[in-house]
């Protein structure tokens, strides 16, 4: 009986470094956040063109006042569209130290309210249930066109690189 624990507790533990390991892989990977940004702006999966917002304008907009948030993003771009579509790209690098679960947290209150602004409008509602957020390691993606299939493929295929 007392094997079987050790065993069952040998498991556990060795699956939990596996898991911890496995986490932590995309941790080592570097992105320009300006280019990832310029490129995927450049795709044909936009219904209309994508206007580039500087970094304090990115990080006031999707952290929506949270301060706590605003001290997790070291690096920051996003492109939008006029406001007449919901066509919109932002591109987050957590600080060291940072919490990527805050700037996650703040991205889905973001595209939460979006919904509620484009509720009325069918086809914008559509492109924001079909979101396309990414992250791995320090980074966080996110991405509202008419194709979200190609993002997904064109972000994870950049992260990758």
């Amino acid at each position: 009986m007392k094997n079987n624990i050790k065993k069952i507790v040998a498991l556990c533990v060795a699956c939990s470094l596996l898991f911890t390991l496995m986490a932590c892989g995309g941790a080592n990977i570097k992105v320009d956040v300006a280019k990832m940004g310029q490129d995927l702006s450049k795709l044909s999966i936009f219904s209309s063109e994508l206007i580039e917002v500087n970094q304090d304008q990115t990080i006031m907009k999707y952290m929506q006042g949270n301060l706590q948030s605003k001290k997790d993003v070291s690096n920051a771009v996003s492109y939008a569209s006029s406001g007449k579509s919901a066509d919109e790209i932002a591109i987050f690098e957590c600080a060291e130290g940072g919490n990527m679960a805050n700037i996650t947290n703040a991205i889905t209150g973001y595209v939460r309210n979006q919904k509620l602004k484009f509720s009325s409008n069918h086809k914008e509602t559509s492109k924001l249930n079909d979101v396309v957020i990414i992250n791995k390691g320090n980074y966080a993606i996110v991405c509202v066109s008419k194709d979200a299939p190609q993002a997904k493929k064109f972000i994870k295929e950049y992260l990758s690189k």
